[in-house]
């Protein structure tokens, strides 16, 4: 190979590189970061990532109340926040961005993304950066006192990362072999993100609490999902240590409803604990056969039932 044409090899390879590194690192549309003087993980001017070009804007105090403030933190990995006010009057300073995407907050406090609230949802025409929110976190991090079955992201954006449940005590991960686009938007959605625009895996070490598993399109909590293999066995040898990792995305700007939040698991009864579904183990008799079950079905099962409706199959 020439000199000429190895050089324009390399240089290539380089550029896809470069071009991979960034998208890995890229921020997804709805997150949010502290800017300013002095900002920091914790407090500072508050940033969205918003627009038709997907850039970064500032967040107007109309309507920003102590209920947003906390939204915005829990968002950002936090239990909630301290304190607000304008970014004027802190040492963050205001905004130099072109835009002010939100303005009119209307949180009820108990969602999990500040785009699950309600709002003018920007640009904001009538807003200039004299209006700029600013906020101080409280700095115990949201998962310092976890529930059975909660799940975090450990990466560069609370949008994206390795995927982690809290189970027995212990943070570990989920095996990635038969993760698909279903299965981890149930996972981005129990995290209040509407669905996952990326799939990945990671090698850090550690446990991995899931092995086999299967969600619907419909399912809001990962706990609620079909799981084949022991929960809370570690199964990192099984997976080849294949960590799953994941990007969530925020698609609509506009009023969207509030996800459950309540996707406990409790594993001393075999119980996924939610406001509104209840699970049982069935065990099949392999002599016979239903159409209503797939081929592959496994013969002991975890079912995910919905309360509401009923069957004559199901005992009352």
């Amino acid at each position: 190979m020439s000199s000429r044409l190895w050089n324009a090899t390399m240089k290539s390879i380089l550029m896809l590189c470069l071009i991979y590194l960034r998208a890995a690192a890229a921020e997804n549309v709805g997150d949010l970061r502290f800017a300013g003087n002095g900002a920091k993980s914790s407090a500072g001017r508050l940033e969205i990532f918003l627009g038709a070009d997907y850039e970064w804007g500032t967040v107007s105090h109309g309507g920003f109340d102590q209920k947003s403030a906390n939204v915005a933190c829990r968002q950002l990995g936090y239990e909630g926040a301290k304190s607000f006010g304008l970014a004027k009057n802190s040492s963050f300073g205001v905004g130099d961005s072109w835009w002010t995407f939100l303005n009119d907050s209307r949180c009820t406090g108990d969602e999990l993304h500040l785009l699950r609230c309600r709002w003018s949802a920007g640009p904001c025409a009538r807003c200039d950066h004299s209006d700029d929110i600013a906020i101080e976190c409280s700095t115990v991090a949201l998962w310092t006192v976890p529930y059975e079955g909660q799940v975090r992201l450990i990466g560069p954006y609370p949008s994206k990362g390795v995927v982690e449940v809290y189970l027995k005590s212990e943070w570990g991960g989920v095996c990635s072999d038969n993760a698909t686009f279903t299965e981890t938007n149930s996972i981005c959605r129990q995290l209040g993100y509407t669905n996952a625009n990326g799939i990945d895996y990671g090698t850090y070490g550690g446990i991995i609490w899931i092995n086999s598993y299967h969600c619907e399109e419909s399912q809001e909590c990962f706990t609620n999902c079909y799981h084949y293999s022991e929960i809370g066995k570690d199964w990192a040898q099984d997976c080849s240590a294949r960590y799953l990792a994941v990007s969530c995305e925020f698609l609509s700007e506009g009023p969207v409803s509030t996800y459950s939040t309540n996707c406990q698991w409790d594993l001393s009864t075999n119980v996924t604990v939610t406001s509104s579904f209840l699970t049982t183990t069935l065990v099949l008799d392999p002599t016979t056969s239903s159409s209503l079950l797939p081929s592959s079905f496994p013969l002991t099962t975890t079912l995910v039932l919905d309360p509401t409706t009923s069957s004559s199959l199901l005992p009352s």
